[in-house]
């Protein structure tokens, strides 16, 4: 008899110290290693007939079980996929960005899972370790000391120009991505017009690796 998954409901308000962006009780999936997967109460039927295990890298944590293979060798699958069912060359999204990682938690409810190419799924991620700028699509070129726009289509780099201000760098990258990515809106930089413009670079920015699944 195939093991099966632990499903809760539980109280995302009194969760330690609460989850912002979580105001009630939410349908999980018990992974091992201490987390667990946030579902939608149309696919409990289906998910906790299996058990899943947590996979864990760059801040990043996946459910995955692990389904035969020809008999003999055994494949990985990903509850996320298992889920959406991409087609060839498409790639599942993760709206959120993962922002529940640090507690423990990944959110593979219907609302937060999209199919997408890879060069959309690219542009839905925060700004990579070593950036000058606060954000995406924005660097301080040494040279001209300005900011530097530019976003990446189809593998391909379109530059957008240079500009004094971060902000402004930062909003011609926000029109590129309405232009090139249509729909993707959490791919675009927040702005925040009350803080400070920065005129200089600023220390490493983290940030997590993109969705390649």
């Amino acid at each position: 008899m195939k093991p099966r998954a632990t499903v809760l409901l539980r109280d995302t308000v009194n969760w330690g110290q609460g989850i912002p962006g979580l105001t009630g009780y939410e349908i999980c999936i018990v992974l091992t290693r201490g987390y667990v997967a946030l579902i939608s109460q149309e696919d409990v039927q289906e998910l906790s007939g299996y058990s899943w295990n947590a996979h864990v890298s760059f801040q990043q944590v996946r459910a995955i079980r692990h389904a035969p293979l020809d008999g003999r060798k055994r494949q990985m699958v990903y509850m996320h996929r298992w889920l959406m069912k991409p087609t060839a060359g498409q790639q599942v999204d993760h709206r959120d960005q993962h922002k529940f990682f640090g507690f423990k938690l990944v959110d593979n409810r219907r609302q937060n899972l999209r199919n997408v190419t890879q060069s959309q799924n690219q542009h839905n991620r925060r700004p990579q370790v070593g950036c000058t700028s606060r954000y995406k699509g924005v660097s301080w070129h040494t040279r001209d000391e300005k900011w530097a726009a530019g976003i990446r289509v189809n593998r391909r780099l379109i530059h957008l120009g240079y500009f004094t201000s971060e902000t402004e760098a930062a909003k011609q990258y926000n029109q590129a991505h309405e232009l090139h990515f249509p729909g993707i809106s959490e791919g675009m930089n927040q702005i925040d017009l009350a803080a400070p413009d920065q005129t200089a670079p600023v220390t490493q920015v983290p940030s997590e690796q993109p969705d390649t699944q």
